[in-house]
């Protein structure tokens, strides 16, 4: 099963170490999940989607969350980092943990075209795990 997140307003990130634990658990038990760390904001361009598919593996349903943006600002890559989506309605949704396995950050630069499109880096993200795509609260 696949669903799309519509309409992405605010995308931000901050490191996976600031996470609370256990995350993934916590929205499976009906416990709210917040964001108690401060978050850093990206500029995007275009208009950025978020992607979800489910499937079940080895008896058990595993989901797997894609983020694509495209930005001039530059990400760290020195530790792993989380992502918080803002929609236009105005809910927020947690891509990454605290635990193993982080999300992947892949970020591929462009020139821009010819006719005056600014050079910026589209930036994929991955992330997979029996929920990876948690409604939070920032």
């Amino acid at each position: 099963m696949k669903v799309s997140l519509p309409s992405i307003t605010k995308i931000a990130y901050l490191p996976c170490s600031e996470l609370s634990p256990d995350i993934v658990f916590r929205y499976k038990v009906k416990m709210p999940v917040a964001v108690y760390a401060g978050t850093t904001p990206i500029t995007f361009y275009g208009t950025p989607s978020c992607d979800t598919v489910s499937e079940y593996e080895n008896k058990g349903r595993l989901e797997k969350a894609t983020l694509k943006f495209s930005t001039l600002d530059e990400l760290p890559t020195a530790f792993p980092i989380a992502f918080v989506v803002t929609t236009a309605n105005g809910r927020s949704y947690l891509i990454g943990a605290m635990e193993r396995p982080f999300p992947v950050v892949k970020i591929e630069s462009t020139t821009g075209a010819p006719d005056g499109d600014a050079a910026t880096d589209k930036v994929t993200v991955t992330f997979s795990a029996p929920k990876a795509l948690v409604p939070c609260v920032v």
